[in-house]
Formats: structure tokens, sequence, C-alpha cells
């Protein structure tokens, strides 16, 4: 642990240097990309390059595909999702319940959770609303994992956060938290031995943050949590693309019962009459039948 933890370190200070401008003073580029090869300062570029001094013995590699196309059998795997919105399908729930059952590890950094995940996990959660004004800082607080003392972080950037206003003790537990007190930090312990971890201030992974002082202690924390010994650690680029982000509409549309019901009601009502405009198109009844060849009437 400490060879891994000195390693890490050193590479730390190395891209520091490599980051410093002459004496100029440069203004912070506010994008939040959070990717995984972003030179930004709310990139990923350190914590990604990071992975292979924490994670040795590991496989790093990233994937575009849905969590239920991973594979299992060649050894436990850790997931790492970094991303502004974590808003999955009750599909992908299914798939992300499925993965952890399997004995491996998933962790989501996100500002924003999507309310089916979260009323799947029985947690509620708020986060700040974004700000074009001046940078309000951000200060969060993790337990060790081996001392179980409690670390404190700050840094003079955007906060971009969240928090969790209410879980359930049973099977929740709660591993950091913001300045206020507020759990931001959960993990979530399956029978088969995976986990689920959900951090509410994923611009705690950013370059920016991580370069600030001795921040990154943070990163070498929380992932602490996860096993060093895991066959491959996998970096999303699936649940974190412009696409995943999901509108009530479309999540509508997304469900086959909804969208039926949906369809039915928009096509089934009754036409204005007008006696001067003769009626024109394709009937509804036959448009129905295109659509939903095989379905009886909604339940």
């Amino acid at each position: 642990m400490r060879k891994r933890s000195r390693a890490f370190v050193a590479f730390a200070l190395l891209l520091a240097l490599a980051s410093c401008q002459s004496d100029q003073i440069k203004r912070i580029d506010r994008r939040i990309t959070l990717k995984p090869r972003d030179f930004l300062p709310y990139g990923n570029k350190i914590a990604y390059d990071g992975l292979s001094y924490l994670f040795p013995n590991s496989t790093i590699s990233t994937n575009t595909n849905p969590l239920s196309a991973l594979s299992s059998n060649e050894g436990k795997k850790v997931y790492l999702i970094f991303g502004g919105v974590m808003d999955p399908s009750p599909s992908d729930i299914n798939s992300i319940l499925d993965f952890v059952g399997e004995g491996n590890q998933l962790f989501v950094s996100a500002r924003e959770f999507g309310d089916s995940l979260l009323h799947t996990l029985g947690v509620k959660a708020s986060y700040r609303a974004l700000s074009d004004g001046p940078m309000d800082s951000l200060k969060v607080s993790l337990h060790d994992p081996v001392t179980r003392d409690s670390l404190s972080f700050a840094y003079p950037g955007d906060s971009f956060e969240g928090w969790v206003d209410s879980l359930d003790p049973q099977y929740t537990t709660v591993l950091g938290r913001d300045h206020l007190g507020r759990p931001n930090f959960i993990r979530f312990n399956y029978k088969g031995g995976g986990s689920l971890y959900l951090h509410f201030a994923p611009l705690a992974f950013s370059n920016f943050f991580l370069l600030h002082k001795k921040n990154i202690a943070y990163y070498q924390a929380a992932m602490s949590y996860l096993p060093a010994t895991a066959q491959e650690v996998v970096w999303d680029d699936y649940f974190t693309a412009p696409r995943r982000r999901r509108s009530s509409f479309s999540f509508i549309l997304g469900n086959a019962s909804f969208a039926y019901a949906f369809w039915l009601l928009l096509l089934g009502r009754p036409r204005p009459k007008r006696a001067d405009v003769p009626a024109r198109g394709v009937a509804i009844p036959d448009l129905c039948r295109r659509r939903f060849p095989s379905r009886g009437p909604a339940t």
C-alpha cells in the first residue's frame, strides 16, 4: 500500500510541475468536461492516469457499451463513472444491480442522479444550482478506510455538488460528507461481495481539485475503498455520453407499456368536426396496428 501511494504521489507532483506556467496567471477555464484525457481544470486527466499507480496489477480500459455487455467470467472488475448527471434507464439499473451482485465494484461520482436509481436504492438527494458567478469553493471530507479518521479537503474552485437528504441506514454506509455534514459519499454492499458507491461531488476528482495543495490524498483515500486486486478497472464512456441524459418524455417512450398508452391517448382522441374540411391521412386504427401489431389494449 505504501509503495503504491509513494508512486502515485510522485506521479502527481510531476503533473503539477508540468501544469505550472511561468509567472503569468491565467483565467481559469470553467468548462466542466470530466473527460479522462482532458487537461482542462475540470477534466479528469490526473485521475485517469493515476489508475495505473493505484491499481498496478489491473488492466485499465474504457467502455462505451452498456454495462450488461461486460462479462465477469474473466475476473472481478472495478467500474468507474464520473459525470455531471447519472440517469440510467430501467434496463440499465437492472444491469447495475446484476453487475454488483456478481461481486464487482461500481463507483459513480455525479452531481445529480436519476430519480429511478435513487428510488431503487431508497435514497433522496438534492443538488446545488449552477451559477455563472464567482466560484463558490468546495469542501469535502471522508473517512480514512484504514484509521477511520475524518479527513477534510477543500479548494477555491466550483462546487458542482449534490448531497443525500435521506437514506436507509440498514443498507447504506456513509463514507464522506460535505461542508455542512450532509452525506455525499455512500456505499451499498451486496451478498456476492460487490459494492455500489455513489459520490455527489465529481469535481473532487478534477485536475484542479487534485492539484490543489495535498488534495491528491482525497483521491487516494476514496479509491482505497476499491480492491487493488481487481482484474480490470474500467473507465466509463457510456453513461456519461451526451445521449445518456434523458427527459421525462424520452423515458415514457422508452418504456413499452408507457409508449403504447401514450400513442393510444394521442392518436385515439376524437378529431374536431369541421364540415368544410374532408378527413385526410391514415385512419387511426390502421396507424395503431402498424405501430403495435402484436399488442392488446393497455391494462
